[in-house]
């Protein structure tokens, strides 16, 4: 039997920014352009993300390749 795994903690819009050193309101218009490259979770009003995902597009822009970032976000 598997244990149960606990999901990852989702962090919030400024954090986000922080970690990609832009501004809360380039992730905002991302997203209203549909251009937001990693999952947004709202809850409620508030957007959360996946810390995670978030590298994964890091780490896919560091090679030039946005699959792999895909790929490893999933």
């Amino acid at each position: 039997m598997t244990q149960p795994t606990t999901p990852e903690p989702l962090v919030d819009l400024p954090t986000v920014a922080e970690f990609l050193s832009v501004t809360p309101a380039t992730l905002r218009k991302w997203r209203e352009r549909g251009e937001m490259p990693f999952p947004v979770y709202a809850i409620g009003r508030a957007l959360r993300f996946k810390l995670s995902e978030v590298d994964a597009y890091v780490r896919g822009q560091a090679h030039g390749n946005p699959v792999e970032a895909r790929r490893l976000a999933a």
